[in-house]
């Protein structure tokens, strides 16, 4: 049976627990002939972290996160993760505002 711990960061599982077992200079991404270790990615991902915590966000705060798929994208996701808050993903190539109707 599988074991899930009851406080699960996803950020933690896929990016931390590579520093753990020794794979931080391992290539985590690689995009447009350029490559980002786990251990880029994770300094990278804590830094955003901290910016978010200093501009006063906390646990489980919404973020709304509107970036082209780039190693940006992950390591902001990332960065919003690793401090429990929920990211809202959008997309900047949007032309005109939508509407929601509830």
């Amino acid at each position: 049976m599988l074991e899930i711990p009851e406080n699960l960061n996803i950020a933690d599982y896929y990016l931390d627990r590579n520093l753990t077992v020794g794979r931080g200079d391992n290539t985590a991404i690689y995009y447009k002939e350029k490559t980002y270790s786990y251990a880029q990615i994770a300094a990278l991902s804590n830094r955003v972290g901290n910016v978010l915590k200093q501009l006063g966000v906390e646990p489980e705060d919404r973020v709304l996160l509107a970036i082209n798929d780039s190693p940006e994208f992950v390591i902001t996701w990332y960065g919003i993760i690793k401090i429990g808050l929920s990211p809202r993903m959008s997309t900047p190539f949007f032309t005109r505002m939508i509407t929601p109707i509830f």
